[in-house]
This record gives C-alpha cells, sequence and structure tokens, in this order.
C-alpha cells in the first residue's frame, strides 16, 4: 500500500516473471533470473507484456503462483491457461492455522497437533477432504468460509504432484519484491502525487530486475 495525496492508501500490484530451476543437492525447486512489474490500479496487462518479452511461451512448463485471490486466477485463466496454478503453499498453511484456532482457541497443543495432521493432508493433495471436515462445524460462518477456501482451490492445491514436475510451490519471489518495493514507496512520512508514484514504480522495478542501466537513457537520452 502507498500513501497517495488527495487519495489515501492505494494498493500496488506486484508480479513477478522467473526461471525454475531444481538445485542440485536438495532437489529443491528455486527461482532465478526474476524481473518485475507494477502498476497502480487497472489491469495487469504490463505482467503478460513482460511474459511475452520473456518468452514465456516457449517454455516446455510453465506454472502461475499466487494467493487464493479471485483476481488472479481470472487473470491466470486469461492470459495464462495453459499453465499450472497454484496456490502458494505458505497462504494455504496460513489458512489451515486459521482453521485450526477456531476449532482450538486457547489450545494450542491441540491446534498445532491438527495443522501437523492436515499439512501432510494437504500436502498429498487432499484439499477437498479437508474442506469437508470443516463444513461440517456448519454453526461457524468462519470456518464455513475457511471449507469453501480449500474447495474452490483444490486443484491449485496439488503439492506433491506440482513438485514431483519440478514446478514451485511457493511465491517466495515475488514477496521478497513487495519488500524491497514497499522500503521505496512507503518510508515514514512519505507520500506520492499519483503521477509522481506512476512514474516511480517502473524505475524500481527496473532497479530490482537489474534493467536499470538499460530503462535510464531511454527515458534521459544525453544531449
Amino acid at each position: 500500500m502507498a500513501n497517495v495525496r488527495a487519495e489515501g492508501w492505494k494498493e500496488v500490484k506486484i508480479g513477478a516473471i522467473f526461471e525454475a530451476y531444481v538445485t542440485g543437492q536438495s532437489g529443491q525447486v528455486r527461482g532465478r533470473s526474476q524481473s518485475y512489474v507494477m502498476h497502480l490500479g487497472g489491469p495487469a496487462f504490463k505482467l503478460a507484456m513482460e511474459a511475452q518479452a520473456r518468452r514465456w511461451s516457449q517454455a516446455a512448463q510453465s506454472a502461475v503462483v499466487g494467493d487464493g485471490a479471485a483476481w488472479i486466477w481470472n487473470l491466470a485463466a486469461r492470459d495464462y491457461p495453459d499453465a499450472a496454478h497454484i496456490v502458494d503453499w505458505y497462504h494455504a498453511k496460513q489458512h489451515l492455522c486459521a482453521a485450526a484456532d477456531l476449532l482450538y482457541p486457547n489450545q494450542p497443543e491441540q491446534a498445532a497437533a491438527w495443522v501437523d495432521q492436515h499439512s501432510a493432508m494437504l500436502y498429498e493433495g487432499q484439499a477437498k477432504q479437508i474442506a469437508k471436515r470443516l463444513a461440517q462445524h456448519t454453526q461457524s460462518e468462519q470456518l464455513l468460509t475457511e471449507a469453501r477456501y480449500f474447495e474452490t482451490n483444490h486443484e491449485r492445491m496439488q503439492y506433491r504432484d506440482f513438485e514431483s514436475a519440478h514446478l514451485p510451490i511457493g511465491s517466495g519471489i515475488v514477496e521478497s519484491g513487495a519488500k524491497q518495493a514497499k522500503q521505496r514507496l512507503c518510508a515514514p512520512g512519505m507520500r506520492w502525487s499519483r503521477a509522481g508514484l506512476e512514474n516511480m514504480l517502473p524505475l524500481r522495478a527496473a532497479l530490482m530486475s537489474g534493467t536499470f542501466d538499460q530503462l535510464w537513457p531511454r527515458i534521459c537520452p544525453r544531449l
């Protein structure tokens, strides 16, 4: 969130395109060569343009990783229909923890045990079963909300299969990018004009992507 004068706090959206690779020793899927795109509201067409520039369509396999927000998956279905769609593992775990706290208020040991059990189920692709268990608690609208989350996203939560296919299941690269952007855009007392913020976003994204030296001469050519 960035503070825009006369408008208040506005959401800055950020996306990242990166190459996934498997580390030799641990076999973990990691990312490299990331490039970032940021924009203030409006459609995320810039991300699709960056994906095209990075030759997304030529990849042997591809994936979109995000949280459970519906707008992300609407965008993914429109712009990346052939990619694997994956809910970030850590966001999914947060929802498990939220459900456990509702099931076992003020009982941290029981809640932790429930999370451990259902984390294993979640990794094995059993989000639907988790949803069914939570949906039994019809007296709690909050638990029913969590049940709907796992039911809606179950196809995007096949984590064992995704990792077996060497696809990333975490959104750490874009989360890191958001933190880096926030350092520049949300310092104490910082207030932006809309034009100033919109002009800063591509500069910050280029700096984070390692392409600032290529961008700057196009913006400010030498006389």
